[in-house]
This record gives C-alpha cells, structure tokens and sequence, in this order.
C-alpha cells in the first residue's frame, strides 16, 4: 500500500533522491553537520557531504548576507560570483 502511494504521488522520484533532497534542504537551512549525520545515520563527513550540495541561489544568499560591499552576489541570477584571486606580489601573470 505505502509503495503504491509513494510511486502515485513520487513524480517518478526515488527514495535515494527525496534523502538528497531533503538533507540538502536542511543543510541550507543551516542545519548543524553532526544533526545531518544524525539524521541520515552517516558515521563520516566525507560520507555526508556526498548528500548535502547547496544551490548557487544557497551560497549567492549566504554571500550577500556576509559581504559587507554585496559584490560577492549577483542579484540578477542569485549566483555567486567567484572573485579572482589577486596575482602574487613580483609577479605579472602567475597567480598565487
């Protein structure tokens, strides 16, 4: 009867990937990493961390919110701009 249901009203989602959904969600509610664990049973963060990945949208809000300029965020896609790193005093071309 629950397998039934879940397959009706799933989407054609699997269980494996409401579990991706649903520790990704919490992780970008900022959700401790050891209650994520605890949550999902996994032992190692390396383990965890193949479940948790945070959307661009995720990381520009957390950007914007911690850059005092806002450059970090790109409003007009909710991305978040990587900045270049600054080229190694003495040297022209090379980065550090």
């Amino acid at each position: 009867m629950a397998e039934q249901l879940f397959k009706r009203y799933s989407d054609g989602r699997t269980l494996h990937q409401l579990r991706h959904s649903r520790l990704t969600h919490l992780g970008e509610q900022n959700v401790s990493a050891p209650l994520l664990m605890a949550i999902s049973g996994h032992k190692r963060l390396a383990t965890l961390q193949r479940y948790v990945k945070p959307s661009q949208a995720a990381i520009a809000k957390l950007m914007a919110a911690t850059d005092p300029t806002g450059a970090a965020a790109d409003p007009q896609n909710g991305r978040y701009k990587r900045p270049l790193p600054a080229a190694c005093p003495g040297q022209r071309q090379r980065r550090c």
